[in-house]
């Protein structure tokens, strides 16, 4: 197992940007880990330290709460982010096909 877990956030995909942002409003307001001031650091939390502030997520209100006191620019991120209300809990592996015939496998 890897002991450090740092994903360069400047360059990551805007929807992780969203999912930790959305994460570290969670854990300020549940207080599960102490001493994360911001998305970033956040991000660089091993997953499965961070699991106990997704696990506050399964209250959808918090998901409304954020959205509510965090305006983002982008009209889209509403509605990217409200869609997360459906998540499904549990942990999965995404991993990219080698050829187009791997996903019908």
């Amino acid at each position: 197992m890897r002991e450090k877990y740092e994903p360069v956030f400047g360059r990551c995909p805007p929807v992780l940007h969203l999912m930790w942002g959305l994460q570290h409003y969670v854990n300020q307001h549940s207080g599960t880990l102490k001493n994360i001031h911001t998305a970033a650091e956040y991000a660089k939390l091993l997953p499965r330290k961070a699991q106990s502030s997704r696990d506050s997520l399964e209250s959808p209100g918090l998901i409304d709460d954020y959205l509510k006191e965090t305006p983002e620019r982008s009209p889209r991120v509403p509605g990217i982010v409200s869609s997360w209300k459906g998540f499904i809990k549990g942990e999965f592996f995404i991993c990219p096909p080698e050829k187009i015939f791997d996903l019908y496998r």
